[in-house]
């Protein structure tokens, strides 16, 4: 199984207190390398399948109790170990609890601690699969309220189990590599597709507008007509010499996201009639101070 082309792979694990962060990084080395009650970041190394992979500790917390700066900066710190380059960050939730609105408040202010983009490059790992029983993974996520729903959607509905002893069957290390390699081949082909589009809207911006760069921009603009409703319909809105700007509103009902984009274009372009609500996406366009 080819991991990546350098032959590394580094995990940072993160997640609460006795969730079976080490002993899953265990599972992952297949051999006793983390201890129990995690106190510091610590990195660990081992050869899977010919590969080097290095999976990162980090002490956890507890939800429904203020997080100490001594454990954040601990997690923030097994960050800093993830070199030459972080590529999986797995988020341990054990299946022998509820993962509840406390416990992603808890989350999320680590995940903020780490000051660095994190869902395109994270993944749910339920841990303690063997006291599941008969029960199937996908039956316990629907038994779980909308917090686990919206935590896996953050995460694309990435996620593996595990069983937490070192015995852990060898499939289990498998699927999950097979699917950390997966994710970073999605994550890198999107990440240079933002490249070139950056890129070509940086060079449309700086250059003479030709024929040619104007129906560039047109085409762009017409692809995403089709939220709009009307694929493929050439609006006739000149293009203007400068960086166009582009922005998307979104809110609540009633909260004036239509009065708002009215003002921005200086016109009528959304309806706003009470009784005419919102209910599709829609496009406008206008000159605004040039």
């Amino acid at each position: 199984m080819e991991l990546n082309r350098s032959g590394q792979l580094v995990l940072l694990l993160l997640g609460e207190k006795r969730s079976g962060k080490s002993s899953a990084g265990n599972s992952i080395l297949g051999r006793q390398a983390f201890t129990k009650n995690t106190t510091c970041s610590s990195r660990e190394d081992s050869a899977i399948y010919g590969k080097h992979v290095t999976v990162v500790d980090t002490p956890g917390w507890l939800s429904h109790t203020m997080t100490p700066d001594k454990v954040s900066q601990e997690v923030y710190r097994g960050l800093t170990l993830c070199h030459p380059e972080l590529h999986a960050i797995l988020l341990v939730l054990p299946t022998t609890s509820v993962f509840g609105k406390e416990e992603l408040r808890a989350l999320e202010a680590q995940l903020k601690m780490l000051q660095t983009p994190t869902w395109h490059r994270a993944m749910v790992l339920f841990t303690h699969a063997d006291k599941l029983g008969a029960k199937s993974i996908q039956d316990h996520i629907k038994q779980q309220g909308q917090t686990l729903h919206w935590l896996l959607e953050r995460c694309a509905n990435r996620y593996q189990v595990m069983t937490n002893c070192l015995s852990s069957p060898k499939a289990q290390v498998t699927e999950l590599l097979e699917k950390i390699q997966k994710m970073m081949e999605t994550s890198s082909s999107r990440e240079t597709q933002n490249i070139l589009y950056t890129r070509l809207r940086r060079e449309l911006g700086v250059k003479e507008r030709t024929w040619w760069g104007r129906q560039v921009v047109e085409k762009t603009l017409n692809e995403c007509d089709e939220c709009d409703g009307v694929p493929g319909q050439m609006q006739q809105t000149p293009v203007c010499s400068g960086l166009a700007l582009t922005f998307i509103l979104l809110g609540r009902r009633k909260s004036g996201k239509s009065s708002v984009g009215n003002i921005i274009l200086g016109r009528e372009e959304f309806p706003i009639n009470q009784y005419r609500q919102s209910s599709r996406c829609l496009v406008g366009r206008g000159t605004v101070s040039g």
